[in-house]
């Protein structure tokens, strides 16, 4: 679907930064207020700094509290689109950036090239600046200096690493022309769209009201972020070296992306990989199913861990039955029913089990079965919708 107008795309060509006639719709926005405010409010800590990747929870090293709800922003079916116009069908969700300037705050972001720290390799990325609150001239809007991405080089910078501002990379001054520069206003739900070699940085905000702002960072997947080569190995909260790798749209094409990278597990097992939107969200689902199972009350459960590997998971027995060893033959049936298969039960956090895996389980925990009374159905579900008796 076209977001964009042909004349839009050949303003962004031209200046390498475009305001669409798109804008969030008013349900989207709400919610994206409602995140802003309850991650402000949750992270005191952090003051003006840049919030890095607060779509995946546990990533980076500002020890953010966040919602895995700030996810459907950048993967709002729109905003897809309006970037695929611009950079092709394979596209990469590599970060996103809160920015909030508090009332009356005297720091600023001083002009700079976002490909000076950025490790993406050919340098290709396009920015979508979400206005969270009204943005304007009085209180620190985004500020650009158009046409400056056309020579494609990013300039030399020098670290600036007084209070005066809330990142370091500054660009020197002879490499730019201020009397360009522009002033991006926008209202609440409107969006800056802008190349990676733009100019950009904005004044403090004196006003009495905060300017909050969402930055989503996407690369066509014909590029490589390199987690371990850095222009800039300290960038304060930024951590590009744990950056987490979404694949939004299309496919991989460089073949060399890291998709585990700054993907947290709660359960002590290797990261899951975030190739697709899917697995990344059934990655998160399942750290929340976690965290909710750890809340209940332990009372009339027992711990699952002889049959499964990994952090002993917990499931509801009927009245009466007992556990027992599964035995070796058991886990050796298992192995050899998981081996192969593919993605992930969110629920238990390892690869999945065929409904016939369960069987065993089943077989191999109930020694019984046949005259025990059966359990009741939605005790015995998976979260991928099979009832572990196989039955369904």
């Amino acid at each position: 679907m076209s977001i964009l107008s042909d004349a839009e795309v050949a303003a962004f060509r031209e200046e390498g930064v475009i305001v669409p006639e798109f804008r969030l719709p008013e349900d989207m926005l709400g919610r994206l207020q409602s995140l802003a405010a309850r991650l402000i409010s949750d992270n005191p800590h952090l003051g003006d700094e840049p919030v890095a990747s607060p779509h995946v929870p546990g990533s980076g090293v500002q020890n953010v509290r966040s919602d895995p709800a700030w996810i459907d922003v950048p993967t709002f079916p729109p905003l897809l689109d309006l970037v695929e116009q611009l950079i092709g069908p394979d596209v990469i969700l590599w970060g996103t950036t809160l920015f909030h300037k508090p009332a009356g705050l005297a720091r600023g972001v001083p002009w700079h090239r976002d490909g000076r720290y950025w490790p993406i390799k050919p340098l290709a990325t396009t920015s979508v600046w979400i206005a969270v609150t009204d943005c304007t001239a009085e209180n620190g809007c985004l500020r650009v200096i158009p046409g400056s991405h056309a020579a494609r080089e990013i300039g030399r910078h020098f670290r600036d690493h007084s209070d005066r501002v809330t990142i370091p990379e500054t660009l020197c001054e002879d490499e730019f022309d201020e009397a360009g520069a522009r002033d991006l206003e926008l209202e609440a739900g409107q969006m800056a769209v802008f190349d990676i070699y733009m100019i950009h940085g904005s004044n403090p905000n004196p006003t009495g009201a905060p300017r909050i702002g969402y930055a989503l960072r996407f690369m066509p997947a014909t590029s490589h972020y390199d987690h371990h080569d850095l222009p800039i190995p300290d960038s304060r909260g930024s951590a590009h070296h744990t950056r987490p790798l979404i694949q939004v749209r299309g496919r991989d094409v460089s073949g060399r992306n890291d998709f585990t990278i700054g993907h947290p597990r709660t359960d002590g097992r290797a990261p899951l990989p975030a190739r697709c939107l899917g697995s990344w969200r059934a990655g998160h689902e399942n750290r929340a199913n976690q965290a909710h199972a750890r809340e209940q009350p332990r009372h009339g459960f027992r711990e699952l861990g002889q049959c499964l590997p990994g952090r002993p998971q917990f499931m509801r027995l009927p009245p009466g039955a007992r556990w027992r060893s599964p035995g070796k033959c058991s886990r050796r049936l298992l192995r050899e029913h998981i081996a192969g298969t593919e993605g992930y039960i969110p629920r238990m956090g390892v690869p999945p089990l065929p409904v016939v895996a369960f069987r065993i389980i089943h077989r191999a925990l109930l020694p019984n079965r046949a005259s025990s009374t059966a359990p009741p159905d939605d005790l015995w579900r998976a979260d991928n919708g099979h009832p572990v008796d196989g039955t369904g």
